[in-house]
């Protein structure tokens, strides 16, 4: 074995050779690769002399592709790959000082600040979108999907098996990827689109590609290379079973304030069950009963104090989160979460040829309502509104990554209430530069006649009527149809880009299982952008864009216009920084509001392995949405973040957002904090223990309130794999009482208003 001065002296004899042929190194362009099956067996352990590497097929030539453009790396690349009937191997040897390494023990999908090797498997071979499969020195894990057009959805999980080692040469990384947790074409030969990557984060995070990546095209996945040989193996297992099991206790303070009396439910249990069967290759079920839909940690608070229409939440919940990339579309007609408290829900997906198709069905509960109207949203969370979900979708791939595709959405209540919306999609790539995007929807909704629901939105939308007022934003049963409309001219080149992109929803237009939080606009925006990559003086891009945009409603009113001019920068230390300046008029509740000014800084930086840090700042005038009437006022804001690392398992990640708005005369209108903090101990690879403390302080003199809340949440996980997991935590709700407010108190007193403790046991059974 080499000493540590050898491995550093032939580093430097590397980087000596590197540079003395600098002007030879070419990049692979479209390159093969046959893979043969093990010689033997391959004991996944992070070491490489089992009997199955012999003979095992190579990859390297890797060229550095950001920020050098398919230049000679600074540290050599190696890959061998085989398989066998039940695994795709890949082992990657990543050549480095073993002191510069930069490796951590972390949760799975949060290894990302680490060195890190991985494959891009596009199993279809059509450039829709491939499986990211990464892994940082330690083994530890991060996988998900890329979509074509760059989209990524790491929320995506599979069952996969990884380890690494640092070694005295660099770090090497060994991983086994099952066939069974794939999804590929069923035939006797395959033939697979494939990328080996690397990141390699020191002053500046060097990004590495088996395959050099063309920056005049748009498109990513087509150029990847082609793995060939695999022969006889099969994709999908024929059955998955997941039992869940819930325990929980909740308490809470009855409603009256600090004096009223404390109740502590009795303890419950729920089991649930999901269930995938695997028809063959392209086709497969998954079903769930009495879903456990909850989550192990709360969503981030966001200040939304001067915010009219609804926030946006992402999803996080297994169930949904499998064949996700077919919710997708330009409009959010589909969003998961709308889908609240399911009894049971079930889903049948697959693939036949170039398409892609899902279904899914729910049978709901809690059915919430999201009501999109010109200037503001209403949010109700339906509760005890029992209702059938149904979601329909379908994409055909077609050459070089663009698609056409379809889909319709329906809701139907119990009681009475209904809403359907459907339509087509498609992206379509004209060129390596250009492409052309769309989709057009229509909507059917009856509304239930309810006046209880009519009387929780009376505060937030009153007497409002819409469409040429034709109709009450009240649930009284009206019936009315919409249509929504997108379109997108896009240009996406090495040094000049551009997107122009025209929206049309009309006043009653809705989307139940979506998320379409706004009507009646007509919205003509986009921006253009320049790139130049000094490469020098620390500065390695330098992007000046121009965004514009101009709203109107249906009835031709302007409501809306802007202009940004923004200055984006990626400098050494991973350091990155932006500002914007926003010239805006608006025209908000029938009065014209000129001479809105913003002024933004944003920034974030990874100087070291142990900190990253970020934060943003914006100070200007923003219009008071909830004042009578609504005025300009001066407002700023900021927020800042850090992730510390003080060790090895040690992770503490501290945030902060701060809003205030003052009236032109100087009278304060409000002021809110939000601190969150997230302290995290990583025990293992699979066991770690985690402390969510949250506070916000908001006054609101305007209205003459004020508040003060504190979350704290434990967590305690095991994990084996992303779907075997134990939990067990609590959540602990307490607000800060003022004397002033309540005359019993001798002085402002902190209680806790809610409890509640859980654990939550989950088994994957596959065979």
């Amino acid at each position: 074995m080499m000493s540590r001065v050898s491995a550093a002296i032939t580093l430097a004899l590397l980087a000596g050779a590197a540079a003395a042929t600098a002007e030879d190194f070419r990049p692979n362009t479209l390159p093969e690769l046959t893979v043969r099956r093990a010689a033997g067996a391959i004991v996944i352990d992070g070491e490489l002399d089992d009997p199955g590497w012999r003979g095992a097929a190579r990859a390297g030539g890797f060229a550095e592709t950001n920020p050098g453009d398919n230049i000679r790396p600074l540290v050599p690349t190696e890959v061998r790959i085989a398989y066998d009937d039940e695994n795709l191997y890949v082992a990657i040897i990543a050549h480095d000082d073993p002191a510069l390494v930069r490796a951590r023990l972390h949760d799975r999908d949060e290894m990302w600040s680490d060195d890190a090797v991985g494959v891009m498997l596009d199993t279809f071979g059509d450039g829709i979108w491939c499986y990211e499969l990464f892994a940082n020195p330690l083994g530890i894990q991060g996988d998900g999907r890329m979509m074509e057009g760059g989209g990524e959805d790491m929320s995506f999980d599979l069952v996969w098996h990884s380890e690494g080692r640092v070694t005295e040469r660099g770090f090497q990384v060994e991983m086994a990827v099952p066939f069974g947790s794939l999804r590929f074409p069923d035939r006797g030969t395959q033939t697979w689109r494939v990328n080996f990557w690397r990141n390699h984060p020191r002053e500046t995070r060097h990004q590495y590609s088996w395959v050099g990546i063309d920056r005049g095209q748009s498109s990513f996945l087509n150029q990847f290379g082609t793995l060939r040989g695999l022969d006889g193996v099969r994709p999908g297992r024929s059955l998955e079973l997941m039992p869940t099991l819930v325990a929980w206790q909740t308490g809470f303070r009855e409603d009256g304030g600090p004096d009223a009396a404390w109740t502590d439910e009795d303890p419950d249990l729920e089991p649930s069950l999901g269930l995938k069967y695997s028809f063959g290759p392209s086709l497969s079920l998954e079903a769930t009963l009495n879903p456990d839909f909850s989550q192990v940690e709360s969503d981030a608070a966001q200040i939304d104090v001067n915010s009219n229409f609804a926030l946006f939440f992402p999803e996080l919940r297994p169930f949904f989160l499998q064949g996700s990339d077919l919710f997708d579309s330009f409009i959010d007609a589909i969003h998961t979460r709308s889908i609240n408290n399911p009894l049971a829900a079930a889903k049948l997906s697959g693939r036949a040829g170039a398409t892609s198709f899902l279904a899914l069905a729910a049978y709901e509960e809690d059915a919430p309502f999201l009501l999109p109207f010109e200037e503001a949203s209403a949010v109700l969370p339906g509760e005890d509104i029992e209702g059938l979900v149904t979601i329909a979708r379908v994409k055909h791939s077609l050459s070089g990554g663009s698609f056409v595709g379809g889909l319709i959405t329906d809701r139907r209540l119990d009681g009475g209430g209904a809403n359907t919306a459907g339509g087509l999609d498609a992206n379509l790539r004209l060129n390596p530069l250009y492409s052309l995007e769309g989709q057009i929807l229509a909507s059917r909704t009856e509304e239930p006649d309810d006046a209880a629901l009519s009387a929780l939105i009376a505060d937030d939308v009153g007497d409002l009527r819409f469409d040429g007022g034709r109709y009450t934003a009240a649930f009284d049963g009206e019936r009315f149809s919409g249509t929504n409309l997108y379109l997108s001219f896009e240009r996406d080149g090495r040094h000049l880009s551009w997107d122009v992109d025209w929206g049309d929803a009309s006043p009653a237009f809705r989307a139940d299982n979506g998320f379409v939080s706004i009507s009646n606009r007509r919205e003509l925006s986009g921006w253009v952008a320049a790139t130049y990559r000094p490469n020098r003086r620390g500065v390695e891009i330098v992007q000046p864009i121009l965004a514009f945009g101009r709203v109107w409603n249906w009835e031709g009113e302007r409501k809306d216009e802007w202009l940004v001019p923004q200055l984006s920068l990626n400098l050494t230390r991973q350091t990155w920084l932006e500002i914007d300046q926003l010239w805006s008029n608006e025209n908000y509740r029938d009065i014209q509001h000129d001479g809105i000014r913003r002024t933004t800084v944003q920034a974030s930086t990874h100087p070291f392995a142990w900190l990253d840090a970020g934060g943003h700042a914006t100070v200007g005038r923003t219009i008071f949405r909830f004042g009578d009437p609504p005025f300009l006022g001066r407002s700023r804001s900021f927020g800042a973040w850090l992730t510390l690392r003080p060790t090895s398992r040690l992770t503490v990640e501290p945030e902060l957002d701060y809003a205030r708005m003052r009236h032109p005369d100087g009278d304060a209108v409000y002021t809110d904090w939000i601190l969150r903090t997230r302290l995290k101990m990583q025990f293992t690879r699979r066991l770690f223990l985690r402390l969510v403390l949250q506070y916000e302080d908001l006054d609101y003199p305007w209205y003459d309130y004020a508040s003060r809340d504190l979350d704290v949440e434990p967590l305690l996980s095991y994990k084996l794999n992303a779907f075997t997991v134990f939990y067990a935590g609590s959540t602990h709700a307490l607000h800060r009482y003022r004397e002033a407010e309540h005359p019993s108190l001798d002085g402002d007193v902190w209680k806790q208003d809610a409890r509640q403790f859980f654990v939550k046991v989950q088994y994957l059974f596959q065979s």
